[in-house]
């Protein structure tokens, strides 16, 4: 791979989400910011470009949601 594909390559990797979405974004740890960002640009069905993803989108706000919903949802087991 030449110095400009691996460049590319860390640069996909990098969530960049409408700024938008921050306030949910908040609500969820680094590690699942970044997991979300790559099951957004890389599932089968209905698969979002870098581009794509980074726009204000209500597929990505209702994902969101349901990325919250359950990340809450499993901290409420763990502290049980």
């Amino acid at each position: 791979m030449t110095d400009i594909e691996e460049i590319i390559d860390l640069y996909a990797e990098i969530p960049s989400f409408h700024k938008d979405y921050t306030y949910l974004l908040n609500q969820l740890p680094q590690s699942l910011i970044n997991d979300a960002w790559k099951r957004l640009i890389t599932r089968k069905r209905i698969k979002l470009t870098n581009i794509e993803a980074s726009y204000i989108n209500s597929e990505i706000e209702s994902f969101l949601k349901r990325e919250i919903e359950r990340y809450n949802r499993q901290k409420l087991q763990s502290s049980k």
